[in-house]
């Protein structure tokens, strides 16, 4: 079953609260209102990368386009759900 972008931000999310000890719903707010990057640093980026994988089927490529999609929870989200749609046509 292919996840929705919703989904997707709320994995996303708790991710990034278990990380930096903040509550997901302000995270919400901060991120995803503003449209503001991800703090992370690049192994906590490929921490995250890796559980996505595992737990929607996906690989991300490693692409500029990919790394940029990287940048923001909701394109971070998108990217993991065109991948799992893509996986479920082919």
């Amino acid at each position: 079953m292919v996840p929705t972008q919703a989904e997707v931000e709320d994995v996303i999310l708790e991710l990034l609260a278990l990380e930096t000890g903040s509550d997901p719903e302000i995270l919400r707010e901060e991120l995803l209102a503003e449209g503001a990057e991800m703090p992370y640093s690049s192994l906590v980026l490929v921490q995250f990368v890796v559980e996505l994988e595992k737990r929607y089927g996906v690989r991300v490529p490693h692409t500029t386009v990919a790394a940029s999609a990287l940048r923001s929870v909701s394109t971070f989200a998108e990217l993991i759900v065109t991948l799992a749609t893509s996986n479920t046509t082919a």
